[in-house]
């Protein structure tokens, strides 16, 4: 039976959506395949484990005491438990699900700990993850490979507090979205119209991160978001949805809270929902499934989300949330998530239950890990002795 640790929570703004992804993955994963082994890192960056940490209204409370303090150390691929003061072996780990959203998680840190200490895991990998959390650089790379996307502007704290908002006006035309460039969940951002707003939009956005995204709006929107499951040697697109937000930006209390969890398309199948705990996490947003959009759309999204993948070098489950300028007829990548919000497992659920999806990612992590473990990663040669030529 493998080892299996689910890892989320972190020193993040997204700290407890991760312990809602969490607390799902935790519920949906088949206990006669694996023993799980949940590994919750607070707000503080310390890492715990126990049996409590199954159960999400454990999180209501304000006590760590039934909690054991673990580590992962690098080279070791083992959990590592602290007893009288000293951390000792615990478990070997054969392949980590990583649940963290935001920083400190979803942004390459982790996965680097991960590769550190030779432990097969879920998500992308060091590089993509950290390019799919940063907006500026998501869209830079977005750029280089030509994938249509709205005009945009990237400004950091020094150029706004030198040039204010007429750098941003030099570049772009009202109206505009305002987003931090490394933040998820709909934190931090505004739509603004005019110079007011976009100062406070700034303003605001800046609290959480010292650079920012500016976009142009489009206004005749509609939003389409899809996820693709794979690794490197192959992937799949699910299901699309299109979220109700009624022309309106989606909050992040539409997104996480809502107020009906209502399906205005097809609903999603109650299988879906696998037991996941007692919060439904993005599954409470209004959405319709499939999306209502023309079949050619359908397929230019799934070749587009297809070679994101591909070329972003991606792994596991990760959503990309699309945009349609109904006006124009133009489709444009507005982003990708790497560790989406429930795992987006409410998309998948004409092909599997949520059970089913976690057997496919922890599949595909293991098999991307033995790839990688027939690479070279070592070199001999006679540097260090003084000789420059190396060994035949």
């Amino acid at each position: 039976m493998k080892n299996i640790i689910v890892i989320f929570g972190a020193k993040s703004t997204e700290h407890d959506i991760s312990v809602i992804t969490a607390s799902q993955v935790l519920s949906a994963l088949d206990r006669s395949k694996y023993n799980v082994i949940p590994v919750y890192i607070d707000t503080n960056g310390i890492w715990w484990t126990g049996k409590n940490l199954f159960d999400i209204k454990f999180f209501t409370q304000n006590s760590k005491k039934s909690l054991k303090e673990v580590a992962i150390l690098p080279s070791s691929q083992f959990l590592f438990k602290k007893q009288f003061g000293v951390f000792k072996r615990y478990k070997k780990i054969d392949c980590a699900i990583v649940s963290c959203h935001g920083k400190n998680g979803e942004d390459g840190t982790v996965q680097g700990l991960l590769e550190l200490s030779n432990i097969p895991y879920s998500s992308a990998g060091v590089l993509a993850s950290a390019v799919g959390l940063d907006k500026v650089k998501m869209k830079q790379l977005f750029a280089y490979f030509g994938f249509p996307q709205s005009k945009f502007f990237a400004i950091n704290k020094n150029q706004y507090d030198v040039a204010g908002i007429d750098l941003v006006l030099e570049n772009l035309d009202f109206p505009l979205i305002v987003k931090p460039s490394k933040l998820g969940s709909s934190i931090g951002i505004s739509i603004c119209k005019t110079a007011e707003e976009l100062k406070d939009a700034l303003d605001l956005a800046f609290m959480f991160d010292d650079e920012v995204v500016v976009e142009k709006l489009i206004e005749n929107l509609k939003e389409v978001n899809i996820a693709v499951l794979g690794n490197e040697n192959e992937c799949e697109c699910s299901m699309t949805e299109q979220p109700n937000s009624n022309g309106k930006m989606l909050t992040f209390e539409k997104k996480y809270i809502g107020s009906s969890n209502k399906k205005l398309g097809k609903k999603v199948d109650a299988k879906a929902k696998d037991n996941c705990g007692t919060k439904n996490g993005m599954q409470n947003l209004d959405r319709i499934m499939p999306a209502q959009i023309s079949k050619k759309e359908q397929t230019q999204i799934e070749a587009l989300a297809r070679q994101i993948f591909v070329n972003l070098k991606l792994k596991g489950v990760v959503r990309m949330d699309f945009m349609i300028d109904t006006k124009q007829k133009q489709i444009y990548i507005n982003e990708i998530n790497t560790i989406p919000g429930s795992f987006a497992y409410y998309l998948w659920s004409d092909k599997y239950s949520f059970s089913q999806l976690l057997d496919k990612i922890v599949d595909y992590a293991l098999d991307s890990y033995k790839g990688e473990q027939k690479l070279l990663l070592t070199f001999k040669s006679n540097v260090l002795s003084g000789n420059f030529k190396t060994k035949k």
